[in-house]
């Protein structure tokens, strides 16, 4: 024998067992919770190579520029500094012959376009320096050798150690 179910006798079965799911309540709570995060001062930095490229004579001062990028966390100040790098004589700057020379040519480091700010390595003093925004910023690196100097035929560098510091008690700007 074949039982039939009616449409309406269908869907009342239906809701009656969507009810065990479909209709449950709770009024307890689980409890609270604190969500928390503590970001913390951070920066980073890289420097791009100065090149004063290829010369014939020193009639006429020889300038360059090159990019410091620094990335800090938002609000973390920041300060760069730049030593006299490894040919240096007293304060000043010396790129050395490649190949064991001795011969040096004199150069200067700067944080202005106009080449007046020499760029140095003592913090809040002749460093240079801002204020993290959280994206990466580009600090302008000027580079001159000076008009004036004669040297040997070849080619010359210097390696010079770029210092980041940053967060609490440092200034901010130069």
């Amino acid at each position: 024998m074949k039982t039939y179910i009616s449409g309406a006798a269908l869907a009342a079965i239906s809701l009656l067992a969507l009810s065990g799911t479909a209709f449950a309540q709770s009024n307890e709570s689980a409890g609270d919770f604190q969500v928390t995060l503590t970001v913390e001062n951070s920066c980073t930095a890289s420097v791009d190579d100065l090149d004063f490229g290829s010369i014939g004579d020193f009639d006429a001062n020889v300038d360059a520029a090159a990019d410091i990028t620094v990335t800090c966390t938002g609000e973390t100040p920041f300060q760069i500094g730049l030593d006299n790098g490894e040919n240096h004589t007293g304060t000043t700057r010396a790129m050395l012959i490649t190949g064991g020379g001795t011969e040096t040519v004199e150069y200067g480091l700067f944080s202005d376009e106009a080449r007046t700010t020499a760029w140095g390595n003592t913090l809040g003093d002749d460093t240079h320096g801002g204020t993290g925004t959280a994206g990466a910023q580009t600090v302008i690196l000027y580079g001159r050798v000076p008009s004036g100097q004669t040297a040997v035929v070849g080619s010359f560098s210097d390696t010079v150690v770029a210092t980041l510091w940053y967060g609490t008690g440092i200034p901010d700007d130069d």
